[in-house]
């Protein structure tokens, strides 16, 4: 309980808790039974004074109010309570532009809108233009936009505008950091062009990374054209890997050339597997030891079949000059076949004179003959009697025969009387054309006049 000057002391009495009427809602004040019988409240609603467990508005200072405020000279928080002293003299806190115990003065006219602190009355903040605690102090002339900092009074820098969201120096207008993309005291450099999307040190200009394919500080230098896609290393320009067929740091040196597919060791030039014929780290080395069709060996490196015109288990050695484009037998050197013009097992026999088109390499038949030479071998003479001087395999002429001679060989007269054109038939002759105007298989009958005999051939 509470006596008349405010001091606490206790009663024990039966205590009920009821709602206090009129006064906070819902808030719990005492109910005393026994020798004093009074409802006292523990609370006050704002604008009013706990006074002898009643609520009783404050006498004075009409302007208390309840807000939050920081001192300028000071990072704290103050939280005021919106009530007036239990005595009703001084307010807890003040209505905004109002300051004092009892919220009586009012704040600079130079203080902005927050007003002043509820103690001090300093400027929580001034109007452009003004500096100090009160915002009594001008600014100096020519600051930009007449403002300047409220506690030196230095005017306030306009930041390039390049700098980042941390601003600049107040002095300087030295940035202290930069917009991604640009370097310098001012941030007024562009990073160089091959900079990534990270940029670059606000210092140096150095970029932070380079795009794929460039190297050094400032990524002015183009990395090996036969680094793969992976580019180089930022600083010595080494190659991460090489396009395929290179090695090296710089990938400057081509792969072996026996390489299977051509690849290799980035560092070594080591091939990763050799081709057919070849072994070896570098595939350098011949697993063939002959001159192998196709560079297939067995695993003791002798061929599996020799080259073309090649002999012998190592196929080392040449068949014989006159063997054909087939070449020769491996262990016999016997010719697969001849070139043209010879004969024999190893093509060493010129075919007869007179053979065209080359002749058989075991029989030495021609495979035909000059004009005016018959027979297998081309070294008969066809009979003078031969029209053309042409004649068949067999001696026949083949144009037919001059007149006077029998058909086919042109050798036997043709003795029928008015017979310009003979055939043998068996051992007999046949006539096969008359002289006009005779006709008949032996031109015995003669043709009326005016009529044109039916065995004139053309």
């Amino acid at each position: 309980m509470w006596n008349e000057i405010g001091i606490l002391f206790t009663v024990c009495f039966l205590v009920v808790p009821i709602l206090c009427q009129s006064e906070i809602p819902g808030r719990y004040c005492y109910y005393l039974l026994g020798e004093v019988q009074a409802r006292l409240c523990f609370d006050c609603p704002a604008g009013k004074l706990l006074y002898n467990g009643k609520c009783h508005a404050c006498p004075v200072a009409p302007f208390c109010t309840s807000t939050s405020y920081k001192e300028s000279s000071s990072s704290v928080t103050v939280l005021q309570s919106r009530f007036c002293d239990s005595f009703g003299q001084n307010c807890y806190n003040c209505m905004k532009g109002t300051y004092g115990v009892r919220c009586e003065l009012s704040c600079d006219d130079r203080c902005d809108s927050n007003g002043c602190a509820y103690y001090s009355g300093n400027c929580f903040r001034c109007d452009d233009g003004y500096w100090g605690d009160t915002c009594s102090s001008a600014c100096p002339v020519g600051c930009s936009g007449s403002r300047c900092d409220q506690v030196t009074g230095v005017c306030d820098v306009e930041c390039p505008s390049k700098c980042d969201d941390q601003g600049c120096d107040k002095t300087s207008g030295n940035c202290v950091t930069c917009d991604t993309g640009w370097y310098g005291d001012t941030c007024n450099n562009p990073c160089f062009p091959n900079c990534d999307d990270q940029g670059c040190d606000r210092v140096t200009g150095d970029c932070v990374v380079c795009d794929t394919g460039w190297y050094g500080n400032t990524c002015n230098t183009q990395c090996p054209t036969t680094c793969d896609i992976q580019g180089c290393d930022r600083t010595s320009g080494v190659c991460v890997a090489c396009d395929s067929g290179w090695y090296g740091d710089y990938c400057g040196s081509r792969c072996p050339s026996h390489c299977l597919t051509l690849d290799c060791d980035k560092f070594t030039g080591n091939c990763f597997s050799c081709q057919t014929g070849w072994t070896g780290p570098r595939c350098d080395t011949r697993l063939c030891t002959g001159h192998c069709l196709d560079d297939t060996c067995d695993d003791s490196g002798l061929c599996v079949s020799c080259s073309h015109g090649y002999r012998g288990q190592q196929c080392l050695e040449k068949c014989d000059t006159h063997c054909g484009d087939d070449g020769c037998d491996r262990e016999t050197a016997v010719c697969t076949g001849c070139g043209t013009g010879r004969h024999g097992a190893r093509c060493q026999n010129v075919c007869f004179q007179n053979c065209v088109g080359g002749c058989g390499q075991y029989d030495a038949i021609c495979n035909d003959c000059n004009v005016g030479f018959y027979g297998d071998f081309c070294n008969l003479t066809c009979n003078v009697n031969c029209n053309s001087n042409l004649c068949s395999r067999n001696g026949a002429c083949t144009d037919g025969c001059v007149d006077g001679w029998t058909e086919p060989i042109c050798d036997r007269p043709c003795d029928v009387e008015y017979c310009s054109r003979c055939r043998e038939s068996g051992e007999t002759v046949v006539c096969v054309q008359c002289d006009s105007p005779y006709t008949g298989s032996d031109c015995s009958r003669r043709c009326p006049e005016n009529c044109e005999s039916l065995y004139e051939f053309s």
